[in-house]
């Protein structure tokens, strides 16, 4: 007896719940990996979220911007943020904030970063140009003045300072603080995207899609397609190799990357970012002269940008152990003025190795000063004021960088060993105890705690962590004698239990 086959319409049922079940899997799988601010749980946050999936950036920034002020709305009392004012539409009130902040201090560049907003939303693009650039001679690698800088030269037509701006910001990238700065690039986007297609700047929107893709890796191929327009049409050729490779190289895919790179240099040879990003290549493929020749070129190209001579200090440092050199490069582009905490941070490591102590711990103190939500710059004071003996203060730098990140492993390490060498036992073992818990892995911790159970006379655990060390790596010399110390033993000068 045959089998009947299933008739068309069973066939057609068959396959579309098959293309639902997919779609659904994709779609579940999409809304996992896009940053969750693109899909906030409100009625006009979904209908942004809706209207960005479609590629209606302009509806999507407006209903973003939606979603917000209903966020933070205050049933019409007043305001004393001028943020908050500005989400609200209340530019009258945002505008009398800044002007008060700026009153007493004129290098407020947040309330310059807010009147160059306000500008944006009456169409004075020069008033922004005016207000966003003197927000940038305060913090010139404030992420939100370049993004916002970039909205203003787009608007003006200027697409090369726009993709300029746009690739300090990515190339520094730290993240907006603004709550408004996403949706104004997004709506910039949306804004070019209704422009006649042969009047669209390329470049521009591959460096749109380039920072889009930061929240949602999708936008990468966007970012590609319009590189590879921008490549064919002669628009900022070097600028669209790079996006390009980055896109490449974010996906590992370091051939196509390095390819991207080198094309990018041969049709624009002072290419920084080129030859920066080239070395990032060499460096994963464990190419030591090529990383180094590319590095020391960005750095020939922009000699006073901490962003270019930090690479090559740091292969200077970690691949040649050329310290002196490298602390001669740092200290030659901080004479400029172009100081940032990356770069004092740096120099406080090459004082550290070098010895010098009290320059260290100068220099870390800085970086820490202008960047005092970073916990980086604390954990390098920390072990600047161990380089002194100074364990107490050190102690007392490492818990607040732990403070700021209670995840960071190292730093809390670092607050142990502290905390040890400060004689204060039993604040180290815990600290001790939770690096060892949260990364086992890490086998080299657990010596330490054993011998800080040790000096803090808890004998029997001390014991216990040296036969569970000794189990994993056997013939630790310190490990075999805290497995068969006993006090009394000791007290009566014998060797064994």
């Amino acid at each position: 007896m045959t089998v009947p086959t299933p008739s068309p319409p069973r066939r057609q049922r068959r396959l579309v719940l098959l293309v639902l079940v997919a779609g659904a899997v994709l779609a579940r799988r999409y809304l996992v990996e896009i940053g969750p601010g693109l899909r906030p749980l409100s009625r006009p946050g979904i209908e942004g979220f809706l209207r960005y999936v479609c590629g209606d950036y302009t509806g999507a920034a407006a209903a973003y911007r939606d979603h917000l002020r209903d966020l933070f709305a205050t049933a019409g009392l007043p305001v004393d943020n001028e943020e908050l004012a500005l989400l609200q539409g209340d530019a009258v009130r945002a505008r009398t904030l800044a002007a008060r902040a700026l009153e007493r201090d004129p290098r407020a560049s947040g309330s310059l970063l807010t009147l160059g907003e306000i500008a944006l939303d009456e169409d004075a693009t020069e008033d922004a140009l005016r207000w966003i650039g003197r927000a940038l001679d305060v913090a010139p690698n404030d992420v939100d003045g370049l993004l916002l800088a970039a909205v203003a030269y787009t608007r003006a037509g200027d697409s090369p300072h726009a993709v300029r701006t746009l690739s300090h910001a990515l190339r520094d990238w730290e993240g907006e603080r603004r709550a408004t700065t996403f949706i104004r690039v997004l709506g910039e986007t949306g804004r070019l995207y209704r422009l006649p297609a042969d009047r669209r700047p390329a470049c521009l929107l591959a460096h749109l899609h380039r920072y889009l893709r930061i929240y949602d890796g999708l936008q990468g191929r966007l970012a590609i397609a319009r590189a590879e327009e921008a490549i064919a049409r002669g628009d900022q050729v070097d600028d669209a190799y790079v996006t390009l490779g980055v896109i490449h190289q974010k996906r590992a895919e370091d051939t196509a990357a390095l390819a991207a790179f080198l094309r990018a240099i041969e049709a624009n040879p002072r290419n920084a970012e080129a030859h920066r990003w080239a070395a990032v290549v060499y460096a994963d493929r464990g190419e030591l002269a090529n990383e180094y020749r590319m590095a020391r070129t960005a750095h020939e190209i922009e000699p006073d940008d901490p962003a270019y001579a930090l690479p090559l200090a740091r292969i200077l440092t970690q691949q040649l152990g050329d310290y002196r050199s490298a602390l001669e490069l740092d200290t030659k582009v901080l004479a400029t003025g172009r100081e940032t905490p990356a770069l004092l941070d740096d120099l406080g490591y090459l004082h550290g190795l070098l010895g010098h102590g009290d320059d260290a711990e100068r220099f870390y103190r800085r970086a820490a000063m202008l960047a005092p939500g970073d916990p980086t710059h604390l954990r390098g004071l920390g072990w600047a004021l161990a380089l002194q003996n100074r364990y107490d203060d050190a102690v007392e730098a490492l818990h607040r960088a732990v403070a700021l990140n209670p995840r960071w492993t190292d730093a809390r390490y670092a607050l142990a060993l502290a905390c040890r060498h400060a004689g204060r036992y039993d604040e180290a073992i815990p600290e001790f105890e939770r690096a060892y818990r949260e990364e086992p892995s890490r086998r080299w911790y657990l010596p330490d705690l054993c011998i800080t159970y040790h000096l803090a006379a808890r004998f029997d655990r001390a014991r216990a962590c040296a036969e569970e060390y000794t189990s994993i790596a056997p013939g630790y010399p310190d490990m075999e004698f805290l497995r068969s110390f006993s006090f009394s033993a000791a007290l009566d000068g014998g060797q064994g239990r």
